[in-house]
C-alpha cells in the first residue's frame, strides 16, 4: 500500500530550525512555546495543507533543554506525516521513543546533569545522519504497519482542529486506537504523555474533589447553623440583660423606698423615744404632783376633807404607768 510519508525534525538548537520538507516551518512553529507542562508529550493532529489532507504524529521533547549556547526554554521534536489516519498511533509514539532515545541521545542531544543541551546549532550540519534517522524510521514503520488494516484513507469526515479548541489529554496507559479514533474525530487533535493523569488518577482525584467540597459545604452549613444558634443566644442575652437591667432598676428603687422606711421608722422610734417618753414624765409628774398636794393637804388639815381631789385622768395615768411597769418587771423576770 502506498502512502505519502514525511519525516521531520525541528526544534531550537540555536534559533528555531526544520529538516524535512519547509512548508510545514509554519507549522512547527507552534510547538515553540515555552508553556508545556509535561516533559515529554505526543500530539496527533489532522490538517489541511494545499487542498490534501494530512495527519501528523508528532513526538515531543520538552522539559529543563537548552540549546547550543546553553539557553534555556527550547525544545526538540520528532513528526511523522501520513496522507492517511493510522490507527495505531501508541505503536507510532512508542517507534519514535525509541529513536530519540537511541539515535538522538548522543548526536543530537545529550543530558547533563539536569538539563538536556543540543550538541549541534544547526541539523544541517549533520544531514547526513539524520538522513540515516529517516531511513531507520521509514524501514521500521513499513515493518511494524505495512497492512491495510491499520489505516483510514478517507478521513475527510474528521475535524479540523481550530485555534485554541478543547485538547484532550491522556496518560499513554489509557489509550486504545478506538478511543483515540473517536476523539480525533470530534476534535481533530489529542494529546499523549506518560506524565499525564491516569483515568483511574483522575477518577480518585475527582472522588476527592467531590468529598472535600461536600465536607466544606457541610462545614459552611455547620457554620451557618452555629452562626444562627449565636444571633439567637445574642438575641436571648440582650433580652435577659434588658431584662436583669429592669430588675436592677426595680431593686434600686425597693431599696431606696426600704431606706426611706427605715429613715421614717428611726425617726418614729426616736419620737416614741423622746416625745412620747417626755409626754409620759409630763403627765406621770403631773399626777404626782396632783397626789403630793392631796396628801399635803391632808396632812394640813388632818381630820378635815381635802380641798384638792385627784381627777380621773390621773387615776388612769397612774393606773396605766403601774401596767407598764408590771410588763417590765415580768418580761425582766422571764429572761
Amino acid at each position: 500500500m502506498e502512502i505519502d510519508f514525511e519525516f521531520l525534525l525541528h526544534g531550537v538548537p540555536h534559533g528555531q530550525k526544520i529538516w524535512g520538507n519547509q512548508e510545514d516551518f509554519l507549522y512547527v512553529q507552534n510547538f515553540y512555546n515555552g508553556l508545556e507542562d509535561v516533559e515529554t508529550k505526543f500530539l496527533i493532529e489532522i490538517r489541511d495543507v494545499k487542498g490534501i489532507r494530512y495527519c501528523y504524529y508528532s513526538y515531543l521533547k520538552y522539559g529543563n533543554i537548552v540549546d547550543n549556547n546553553n539557553r534555556s526554554g527550547s525544545y526538540f521534536g520528532m513528526t511523522i506525516r501520513l496522507d492517511k489516519y493510522c490507527l495505531d498511533g501508541l505503536g507510532i509514539y512508542y517507534l519514535l521513543d525509541l529513536i530519540y532515545t537511541k539515535y538522538i541521545l548522543g548526536l543530537i542531544l545529550e543530558k547533563e546533569d539536569t538539563k538536556t543541551r543540543f550538541l549541534v546549532s544547526d541539523f544541517m550540519d549533520i544531514n547526513k545522519e539524520i538522513s540515516r534517522i529517516k531511513d531507520i524510521v521509514m524501514d521500521l514503520y513499513k515493518n511494524l504497519f505495512s497492512s491495510s488494516e491499520n489505516y483510514i484513507n478517507d478521513f475527510l469526515s474528521f475535524r479540523i482542529p481550530i485555534e485554541k479548541q478543547y485538547l484532550e489529554k491522556i496518560n499513554i496507559l489509557d489509550c486504545t486506537s478506538d478511543k483515540l479514533k473517536n476523539i480525533i474525530q470530534k476534535y481533530g487533535i489529542v494529546s499523549l504523555s506518560p506524565f499525564y493523569d491516569t483515568q483511574r488518577v483522575r477518577e480518585l482525584s475527582e472522588y476527592f474533589n467531590r468529598k472535600e467540597k461536600s465536607y466544606k459545604e457541610e462545614k459552611e452549613r455547620e457554620k451557618d447553623e452555629l452562626n444562627s444558634l449565636l444571633i439567637e443566644e445574642k438575641k436571648k442575652n440582650e433580652e435577659l440583660s434588658k431584662q436583669i437591667n429592669k430588675l436592677k432598676n426595680e431593686n434600686s428603687d425597693l431599696e431606696n423606698r426600704a431606706n426611706r422606711m427605715e429613715s421614717d421608722i428611726q425617726n418614729l422610734n426616736n419620737f416614741i423615744s423622746n416625745d412620747i417618753s417626755n409626754i409620759w414624765h409630763k403627765q406621770l409628774g403631773k399626777a404626782l404632783k396632783e397626789i403630793h398636794d392631796c396628801i399635803k393637804d391632808i396632812d394640813i388639815q388632818k381630820n378635815h376633807i381635802p380641798k384638792k381631789h385627784i381627777s380621773p385622768k390621773t387615776i388612769l395615768l397612774l393606773i396605766g404607768f403601774a401596767f407598764i411597769l408590771g410588763v417590765i418587771l415580768l418580761c425582766i423576770f422571764l429572761i
